[in-house]
């Protein structure tokens, strides 16, 4: 699957154009039959049925062994892989049950969408060349790339569509700021900053001289602008706690208010001037400050659920046949002294069995 095939240098970017819900991580990794693959190994056979189509042993093996290597597990306990075996067959119909929606309801993607998609993936590399040589080294075609984005943004668009309609009522917000704000909105006491950064220290002396000659902070900033790397505007000031000014900020720890600081070197290429405005005790944030926040938290919280619903209820609607019962069943006792693992390992295993293909 070409999606698989990108998962070691993209698997965080995926997750910003694949669904993304309970068990997403696995349905990343699951081949759609044995399409575009070689037939499985030695012993494959049958384990279930989806809607009528066959879900082949190896097919369910590769997803969870996909899976693993990108949580970089090495193995896994035995006695949890029959559950993950389900999980992994629950998603395939997901899936299918999502592409019927998909088809019954128009859902489509146009070919900015597919082109925006495919540049997050290549920001994942350090320039397009390795990219294009990342995809011609593991035999990926643009158009297979493409093609399976297509499907996984407009699974995405139905599940967004699907579950849009979350509101959210003042009592509810108001509510969970009063049972979290001692928790979530305290305010540690601080500093109101002014910061610029530059990649070289001959241009961060000169932007502090600058400053010394009562040039405007904003003024300064326009004569080192080649060397700024990053900064904030004179009356945009940023708040730092105390805390990062006994750690990582330790050299502006005396600095008063009003006083240049720096240029002072906090990493390769990296020289810092700052300037304190204003000090801040500590305080909780009032209502209004943070409602915007709490509604956020909160509508997201409820799409999410809304999402599980609806999955959960496309799940219901696939038939799922279980062809082989032990296969989907945790090994009655496992024992933690064994060294080698079982014959439900992942690593390659599998029984030389021959299905009684119904």
């Amino acid at each position: 699957m070409v999606m698989r095939s990108l998962r070691t240098k993209t698997k965080s970017i995926m997750l910003v154009v694949v669904i993304v819900f309970v068990l997403s991580l696995v349905t990343m990794y699951i081949a759609r039959g044995t399409r575009g693959g070689r037939p499985s190994a030695e012993g494959d056979y049958v384990v279930a049925k989806v809607n009528g189509e066959k879900v082949m042993r190896s097919q369910i093996d590769k997803a969870i062994r996909n899976m693993a290597e990108s949580m970089n597990v090495e193995e896994l306990d035995p006695k949890h892989i029959a559950g993950m075996r389900k999980s992994v067959l629950n998603n395939i119909a997901i899936y299918q049950e999502l592409q019927k929606e998909v088809k019954a309801k128009n859902i489509t993607v146009d070919e900015q969408e597919i082109n925006e998609a495919v540049k997050r993936i290549e920001k994942g590399f350090t320039t397009k060349e390795a990219f294009m040589a990342y995809m011609q080294n593991n035999n990926i075609k643009m158009e297979d790339l493409k093609k399976e984005l297509r499907e996984r943004l407009a699974q995405q668009k139905l599940i967004t569509e699907s579950t849009s309609n979350v509101e959210i009522s003042e009592e509810e917000v108001k509510d969970f700021y009063e049972k979290t704000k001692d928790y979530f909105f305290k305010k540690p006491e601080g500093y109101e900053v002014i910061y610029a950064r530059f990649k070289d220290e001959d241009a961060a002396r000169k932007f502090r001289e600058l400053l010394s000659d009562k040039i405007s902070w904003d003024n300064a900033l326009s004569e080192v602008k080649n060397s700024l790397t990053n900064s904030t505007e004179a009356e945009k000031p940023v708040f730092v706690s105390s805390s990062d000014f006994a750690g990582s900020l330790k050299a502006f720890a005396d600095l008063e208010l009003g006083e240049i600081g720096g240029p002072q070197k906090i990493g390769e290429n990296d020289y810092l001037v700052l300037i304190k405005k204003k000090k801040e005790p500590a305080r909780v944030l009032s209502y209004d400050e943070v409602k915007d926040d709490v509604v956020g938290i909160l509508k997201n919280e409820k799409r999410q659920q809304a999402e599980q619903e609806y999955l959960a209820n496309l799940l219901s609607r696939a038939d799922i046949q279980i062809v082989d019962e032990q296969y989907f069943t945790p090994p009655a006792e496992v024992s933690s002294d064994d060294a080698q693992p079982s014959g439900d390992n992942i690593e390659g295993n599998t029984e030389e069995k021959t299905s009684t293909d119904s």
